[in-house]
């Protein structure tokens, strides 16, 4: 019951977040993103909340267990959006200059 309520303030919060992130990037569908340090659950969150899906999703993440579309973060989604998952460094990113429309991290916002 806790960890239930406890995810829907987390969810609350984070809907709030992103209504700010959709107001500036609008044309999200037609950007490709780097999510430093991302994982499914933003993106499907985005989608599920504002319908928005991003041209590409490539999620950078140090820990390959927060890459799984079956870890916590997603259980119960059903994901339309095709990831690219790269396990990495952010201090070291192995992208070339303007491989991206938008680079992005959630931990920031």
């Amino acid at each position: 019951m806790l960890l239930k309520i406890k995810r829907s303030l987390h969810d609350y919060f984070r809907k709030k977040r992103l209504e700010s992130f959709v107001e500036v990037y609008s044309d999200l569908g037609n950007l490709s993103v780097l999510d430093v340090g991302g994982t499914p659950y933003m993106w499907e969150m985005l989608n599920k909340y504002f319908g928005l899906v991003p041209k590409k999703v490539v999620l950078l993440n140090a820990n390959p267990v927060h890459l799984s579309k079956e870890n916590d973060y997603v259980s119960g989604t059903s994901s339309t959006i095709n990831y690219e998952i790269v396990c990495g460094d952010a201090r070291n990113l192995k992208f070339t200059d303007e491989q991206f429309d938008l680079v992005f991290s959630n931990s920031v916002m």
